[in-house]
């Protein structure tokens, strides 16, 4: 590297040395008043011009040579290349010389200049909401949902009833048995719904005591009048049978569509079937109280259910439910060998039980 330094230099003296001469000779030439140049002063000037190069050429030799010295005796460590340098090694394939740079002294009131963070400097930016995007046409259900078929025939929910039902079948019960009649006369009548009073003239201390426990209630969307004690079994069965009510007089059985016309519960009277005289009179020898003078017997429909008639129009469900809560159903009679009376209902379990 030294050699190609000093041979550089060596062509720019000789350049700047003609640019020398040339500047003389016109200047004597050209630029001096007189029209004729005077040749012989200018062949002193060249002479002169030789002189002051070959003193100028020996100066720089003699630099470049002390240059060259200097560096040769120093030694440094050459920084590698990067990507964004260009290697020397295309040029100059001699050693590097190398610069020793590890003695360079840190002043000690030195101090790093404190470093800002990047993101300390940079403004923050507010968070990006982004919306989610609609549902395309094609997500949305092609078909509306079917709703479950509702029910025919179907109860209605009900309060929950609490009496209870009778055990077995209904019709193998003692009220329908041969020891039937023991539990079905007006002696036992007035010992469990009269107090067991002794009956005076025409039944009328008896009349008093059941009219002093007679309650009102509904059933089939009528208000009647029953004992308080078989009221819960009365209850029992109202409930049951509202689960098919329509409306007021109404009602929707699995068999057929009933309509409630009329219902009759307590009157004082005699039974007339079972009286010998005097049906209608309680004053009569004859006369034997039916249920109904009790407040336990029921009457429905009376001119579709009329007493002694074989054909009726009583639904299933009124009379099973009746039977299934302790009442005997006057379209059962024959079982007790007495006339059918599809209209009338009576309480039995209370009378009959312990007999």
């Amino acid at each position: 590297m030294p050699k190609k330094i000093s041979h550089y230099i060596l062509m720019a003296i000789g350049m700047l040395f003609s640019f020398l001469i040339s500047s003389s000779l016109l200047q004597s030439l050209f630029i001096e008043n007189s029209p004729t140049p005077f040749w012989h002063t200018l062949d002193e000037k060249v002479v002169e011009l030789k002189q002051n190069a070959l003193l100028a050429q020996t100066s720089v030799v003699d630099y470049i040579q002390s240059v060259s010295s200097s560096i040769s005796s120093t030694h440094y460590t050459q920084p590698p290349t990067t990507q964004n340098e260009v290697s020397f090694s295309a040029f100059d394939l001699s050693p590097a010389p190398t610069y020793a740079i590890t003695d360079v002294p840190i002043p000690t009131s030195y101090k790093a200049p404190t470093v800002i963070p990047t993101s300390a400097m940079l403004p923050t930016s507010p968070p990006i909401h982004t919306i989610a995007p609609r549902p395309s046409p094609t997500t949305q259900p092609t078909s509306k949902p079917t709703r479950a078929p509702s029910p025919t025939n179907t109860p209605k929910p009900t309060a929950s009833i609490s009496f209870p039902k009778v055990q077995g079948d209904p019709l193998k019960q003692t009220w329908y048995g041969n020891g039937s009649l023991a539990c079905y006369t007006t002696e036992r009548f007035i010992q469990v719904y009269a107090n067991g009073l002794t009956p005076n003239s025409c039944y009328k201390n008896i009349q008093s005591a059941v009219d002093s426990n007679i309650v009102s209630t509904t059933l089939l969307g009528r208000s009647i009048q029953v004992h308080k004690k078989a009221l819960p079994a009365f209850e029992a069965v109202a409930k049951t049978l509202d689960q098919y009510k329509v409306d007021s007089s109404t009602y929707k059985f699995p068999s057929k569509t009933y309509k409630i016309k009329n219902v009759g519960a307590y009157v004082f009277r005699c039974n007339v079937n079972a009286s010998t005289s005097g049906k209608n009179d309680v004053c009569s020898e004859g006369c034997k109280l039916s249920p109904h003078a009790f407040g336990i017997g029921v009457d429905i429909n009376y001119d579709e259910n009329c007493n002694g008639c074989k054909n009726y129009d009583m639904p299933k469900e009124i009379s099973d439910t009746f039977e299934v809560y302790g009442f005997r159903w006057g379209g059962h009679y024959p079982l007790i060998g007495s006339y059918i009376d599809p209209m009338h209902f009576e309480y039995m379990k209370d009378l009959c039980d312990g007999i």
